[in-house]
């Protein structure tokens, strides 16, 4: 049974939230190029573009209009991903972590976003791994009531990746 806010939030948008909680999307990331100024997801080459796997779950309290919901970027640990059947969203410590933020009115969005590695960039906290956070943030701001300012929350090998996007000034 969904949540009051996800229920009002699925007859206005038509948009659904699966039956673990979360909410799935891909953002396409160019493996060729890395352009740290592109907050679009626009297509530059078709032959380097790979779907990246990302995850959003709304708090109850999360309303399509209104004040907009607070934002965690939750920038996970190696070993998995937020797709597949072995991943971060089947782990009971991991779903109650997101569930305690939700509880305090936070919305949180997760991704793959280490392993984009079509041409061999396979690692934690790299370019074109930051280049998938950038593009789900943007997703997420542009299709959700969501704050444009964010907090982040890492762990394990996670904390690479927050402290890189922090380093680069992301989003500003």
């Amino acid at each position: 049974q969904y949540d009051e806010g996800v229920i009002e939030y699925e007859k206005i948008t038509g948009k659904k939230e699966y039956a673990d909680g979360y909410i799935r999307f891909t953002v396409p990331v160019n493996q060729e190029i890395t352009d740290l100024t592109d907050t679009t997801n626009t297509l530059v080459d078709k032959s380097t573009m790979v779907n990246v796997d990302c995850i959003l779950s709304l708090p109850t309290t999360y309303k399509h209009y209104g004040s907009p919901t607070k934002l965690i970027m939750m920038c996970h640990g190696a070993g998995r991903g937020v797709s597949g059947s072995e991943n971060w969203t089947t782990i009971d410590s991991y779903n109650s972590l997101v569930n305690r933020f939700k509880a305090c009115g936070y919305a949180v969005f997760d991704c793959n976003g280490y392993k984009n590695d079509e041409q061999g960039y396979n690692a934690w906290g790299c370019q074109r791994g930051l280049e998938t956070w950038r593009k789900a943030y943007q997703y997420v701001i542009n299709n959700y009531n969501v704050e444009t300012d964010f907090s982040i929350y890492a762990f394990s090998m996670g904390g690479l990746t927050a402290i890189n996007l922090a380093f680069q000034n992301f989003p500003n």
